[in-house]
C-alpha cells in the first residue's frame, strides 16, 4: 500500500505529530474497490500495530471520519467528504488544471491544453507552452480550433451520441489542412471508433505540419464529454511509436483525474484564462 506521506515512527521531527501522522495512515487505506475494512486491514495496509489501529479507529469514529459496518468493518464516513467538498469549493477547474497541464510537459511535450467544445469548434480554455520550444506554433487560450480534424476534438466527438456527431461535422466546410487531415465522414468516423477502442485520441500531423498531439476525454457527471485535454510534441522529438507509448497513459490519466474532479465538484466550466502561449 502506497501512502502520500510516509512517516516512521522513529522520526524525531519536532514539527511532527505522530498520532496525527498515523490516523491519516489510517483513512488512506480505504479505496473504491474495498470501501470496508477490518482492523486487521486496516492495521497491515496501514503498518501499524493492532492496538495503535484499534485506538485510531475508535477515535476516528467518534470524531465521525469512520463508521462502524457488519462484520467488525469500518468505513469512511461523511466527514471525509465534507474536507474534501470544502477543499473543492476553494478550488476553480483552472487551479486544479493548471499542475496537471504542466506534468504533461517535459522533453517530448511542448504544450499542453484543455479545450471545450462549441459547435463545430474548439475554444481552448486552459493552455501552457514552453516559450522556447520547437513547436512552430502558439496558441492562446480563447483560440479556435475545428473538431472535425483535430484530436481534441476527436476525443469529444468520439463519446457524442451519432446524430449529433453528424449534426456538428456537417456543420462546416472539412478542408484539408495538410496531406493527413481527414475529412470524409467514414474516415473520421474511423478515426473516431479507434478513440473509443483506445480512450485517447492521435494526431500525427493532421492539423499542422510537424506536430503529434494526443488528447483524452474529459465527462460530466452524467458521463458525457464536456472537454478534453491534450499534450503536444514537435515530430522530430521521437518516433510516433515512441511519442504515444510516452504520452497516452498520462494524457489519459489526467483526463480522469479533471473526470473525477468534474464528478465531485459538479462543475463543468473553466473561468476565463487570463495567460497565452
Amino acid at each position: 500500500m502506497m501512502f502520500s506521506m510516509k512517516v516512521s515512527d522513529t522520526e524525531s521531527s519536532k514539527s511532527m505529530v505522530m498520532s496525527l501522522a498515523k490516523g491519516f495512515r489510517v483513512l488512506e487505506v480505504f479505496d473504491a474497490r474495498e470501501p470496508e475494512l477490518t482492523l486487521s486491514q486496516i492495521a497491515a495496509r496501514a503498518e501499524l500495530d493492532p492496538g495503535t489501529t484499534y485506538r485510531l479507529a475508535k477515535t476516528l469514529v467518534m470524531l465521525g471520519y469512520l463508521l462502524p459496518a457488519e462484520g467488525k468493518r469500518y468505513r469512511l464516513g461523511l466527514k471525509v467528504l465534507d474536507l474534501g467538498f470544502n477543499a473543492f469549493g476553494q478550488m476553480d477547474l483552472n487551479t486544479i488544471a493548471r499542475p496537471i497541464l504542466r506534468s504533461l510537459m517535459g522533453p517530448i511535450n511542448e504544450a499542453a491544453s484543455i479545450a471545450v467544445l462549441d459547435g463545430p469548434e474548439l475554444v481552448y480554455v486552459e493552455r501552457l507552452q514552453m516559450p522556447l520550444g520547437r513547436l512552430g506554433i502558439s496558441q492562446r487560450v480563447g483560440a479556435r480550433v475545428p473538431a472535425f480534424c483535430t484530436a481534441i476534438g476527436h476525443a469529444i466527438l468520439a463519446h457524442l451520441p451519432l446524430e449529433e456527431r453528424l449534426q456538428i461535422l456537417n456543420a462546416r466546410p472539412r478542408t484539408k489542412m495538410t496531406p493527413n487531415t481527414p475529412v470524409t465522414i467514414p474516415e473520421i468516423e474511423s478515426r473516431l471508433q479507434k478513440v473509443r477502442e483506445l480512450g485517447y485520441a492521435v494526431s500525427d500531423q493532421d492539423t499542422v505540419i510537424g506536430v503529434r498531439v494526443i488528447a483524452a476525454p474529459i465527462f460530466d457527471p452524467d458521463d458525457r464529454p464536456w472537454a478534453a485535454i491534450s499534450a503536444a510534441a514537435p515530430w522530430m522529438a521521437c518516433s510516433l511509436q515512441e511519442f504515444v507509448e510516452h504520452t497516452a497513459p498520462a494524457v489519459v490519466s489526467a483526463a480522469k483525474q479533471l473526470t473525477k474532479v468534474s464528478r465531485i465538484s459538479g462543475s463543468t466550466g473553466f473561468a476565463p484564462g487570463r495567460r497565452g502561449a
